[in-house]
């Protein structure tokens, strides 16, 4: 049996890749068949939240009842298919690197801790190059949780899964304030890096306990996960 010694916890859409647009524009196309007037803000309004969250909100913003859930998720895949083939998804500077060096390091466990819906994740991973076998476990947003309680939900998930010993650190990565409060509310570090729409200043001002620019410093940050 592993024991697991570090947890690491992993935000995707900012933080391992980008999409150019490709989730908001499919999101949109899945909705606009129910919720005529969809509009979608973009940014930082955008960050952070899970889908199942942002399908109710801009329901309700139009005054019309959400689309029938299995429905809309095979709207929003088919559509989201389509536009990673137009335009695949990239990997952000140094994120690549650091999954591999910790799948190399012995007791580290790597998760997702994501807004995406789970077959969503999946697609943009693997459209940026990654194996989502890297990632074990995780919470998504098929459910519209708020962030924090989709950390606890992660977190539990993974207790019950494997065996993390008492002392282990839990590490949150991501590229918003509610990924770092996300890290807050299960006893985590924050890792923020400002590959999305938030600048290093403001990540640190969040309560982040390492902002930094991109995740390019393979070595250090791999130093500082580890708690060397």
């Amino acid at each position: 049996m592993n024991n697991y010694t570090v947890m690491v916890l992993w935000d995707i859409d900012g933080t391992l890749l980008r999409t150019h647009g490709a989730g908001r524009r499919a999101f949109v196309a899945a909705l606009r068949p129910w919720v005529g007037c969809v509009d979608v803000p973009h940014g930082r309004t955008w960050a952070g939240r899970t889908d199942a969250s942002w399908v109710r909100l801009v329901a309700r913003r139009c005054g019309v009842a959400p689309p029938p859930w299995p429905v809309f998720v095979r709207r929003y895949l088919r559509a989201l298919r389509r536009e990673l083939r137009q335009r695949p998804a990239e990997a952000l500077p140094g994120a690549s690197a650091l999954v591999d060096a910790l799948r190399n390091q012995s007791g580290v466990y790597q998760a997702l801790l994501t807004g995406n819906l789970r077959q969503a994740a999946a697609l943009k991973l693997r459209s940026a190059g990654y194996a989502p076998e890297a990632f074990r476990s995780g919470a998504f947003g098929d459910r519209p949780f708020a962030r924090s309680a989709l950390a606890r939900r992660a977190r539990a998930r993974i207790e019950a899964r494997v065996h993390v010993r008492p002392e282990a650190r839990w590490i949150v990565v991501g590229d918003t304030p509610r990924d770092v409060a996300a890290a807050r509310a299960i006893g985590a570090f924050s890792l923020a890096v400002a590959t999305g729409g938030f600048r290093v200043d403001e990540l640190r001002s969040a309560g982040a306990d390492l902002a930094v620019a991109d995740l390019t410093a393979t070595s250090d940050l791999v130093e500082w996960m580890l708690g060397a």
